[in-house]
């Protein structure tokens, strides 16, 4: 049919001594030209190509997941050994704490009282300051959290809101030891757990 138009364009020219030409466009433009048939459904063959492919993808997909989520459990479970550690230095510093007040007020009060020091008085006001800064309960807590972390960072489904809640354990153990704390080093360390509490909740945001 297309054959037929150009043909009949050329006699047209011919006959008539017209100027132009038969483009494509012109041809486009001829619908009788083309005719349109409707497929039926997919059938399995035409199914095949497209199901081996997205396979194939999904697996990829599939392995990436898997090696990103043992990226992410390695870090997880590194953090939290950084945080008892972290705990375990603040553990080992509390008796120096203590014994550092325990000279200072031995050296206050040898200032003002001079030679009549009562050792009695000395104690008593120690035991009251390691009252008031004793953080047993608080660590106790703060180990037992990290160790749930553990065991849920190891285990499989979804576990991203349970580390998201135990982030908010972690942080609030942390905050009553730091408040409680009356030493330089310990409220470092303090300094230094937040940070890490706040790399792991980070972190934890990317777990289902």
């Amino acid at each position: 049919m297309a054959k037929l138009y150009m043909d009949a364009a050329a006699e047209l020219k011919s006959a008539l001594d017209v100027k132009g030409e038969m483009d494509l466009a012109a041809l486009l433009r001829q619908k009788d030209i083309f005719t349109f048939e409707r497929r039926g459904s997919v059938t399995d063959e035409d199914w095949e190509p497209l199901r081996t492919g997205l396979e194939s993808a999904l697996d990829q997909v599939e392995a990436w997941r898997a090696r990103e989520g043992e990226a992410l459990q390695t870090d997880l479970l590194s953090r939290a050994d950084s945080l008892e550690g972290l705990l375990f230095t603040i553990e080992a510093r509390i008796p120096r704490m203590l014994e550092a007040y325990r000279e200072r007020l031995k050296a206050e009060m040898e200032k003002v009282l001079a030679e009549r020091i009562e050792e009695s008085r000395i104690l008593l006001e120690a035991a009251i300051f390691a009252e008031k800064t004793d953080t047993a309960e608080e660590a106790t807590r703060l180990k037992s959290h990290i160790e749930m972390f553990r065991k849920l960072a190891a285990s499989d489904g979804p576990i991203g809101k349970k580390l998201d809640f135990l982030c908010q354990e972690l942080g609030r153990e942390i905050n009553t030891i730091g408040s409680k704390a009356n030493d330089v080093k310990i409220t470092q360390t303090v300094i230094d757990m937040k940070s890490e509490v706040e790399k792991i909740r980070e972190q934890v945001q990317n777990v289902e």
